[in-house]
């Protein structure tokens, strides 16, 4: 069976979470890089094999997938804005600690929305990230039924909230794995809406990590 390729953007402010996520997936698929040709930092390709049902019939599917980190600083928002095309998913990411970068999250999906074919499919995914609590006596400024709330509001996927820097490579697979899945069904003509009812209920397991390190006390 043929991949099917999907493309996705993580757009966000500075300090949003992308690099980290950007650089966890790429120490997984590549952690000896060659010096003589290092992966572009901006950019990954990871293979997927998910259960997908088409017509009555569950079968697997490979996927190869294309994340992209994108600036947050505005001062770059014309090369932002260029990876937007013939996207099939954005991954809108803000800190829990940071107020703005989560207030922002409309004006970044203003920007996709002015940006791509009105007519284009595609669907959007709202991520919490929470690695960031206390360092540097750092504090929780946004709540995760915020996130939730915020999600339903704007009809985004619940991508719930995770301590990424922290994850190993397996958990972050896992969870791309699951956006992925997410996505394909919104494609298919599922509503985000039932996606989100779906997570509510703890059907879709984002939160719990299998093999996150244990931190010296």
């Amino acid at each position: 069976m043929s991949a099917i390729n999907y493309k996705l953007v993580l757009i966000g402010n500075y300090g949003s979470g992308k690099t980290t996520l950007i650089n966890k997936i790429s120490q997984g698929v590549n952690p000896t890089p060659n010096p003589i040709n290092i992966l572009e930092t901006d950019r990954i390709s990871i293979n997927l094999e998910l259960n997908i049902e088409k017509n009555g019939v569950k079968e697997k599917q490979p996927f190869i997938v294309t994340i992209i980190e994108t600036a947050g600083n505005l001062r770059f928002l014309s090369v932002t804005k260029s990876y937007f095309h013939k996207s099939d998913g954005f991954l809108l990411m803000y800190d829990i600690t940071d107020r703005k970068s989560f207030d922002d999250i409309e004006m970044w999906i203003n920007i996709v929305k002015e940006t791509i074919n009105e007519n284009s499919k595609y669907a959007m995914i709202l991520i919490g990230f929470t690695s960031r609590v206390g360092e540097d006596n750092q504090e929780r400024t946004v709540t995760g039924e915020e996130g939730y709330e915020k999600a339903e509001k704007l009809n985004l996927i619940w991508g719930g909230e995770h301590d990424i820097k922290n994850m190993c490579f397996d958990d972050i697979k896992k969870l791309i794995n699951v956006y992925v899945k997410e996505i394909y069904d919104v494609m298919a003509g599922e509503s985000i809406e039932t996606i989100n009812k779906i997570i509510k209920l703890g059907k879709v397991k984002k939160g719990k990590s299998s093999c996150v390190p244990k931190k010296n006390k």
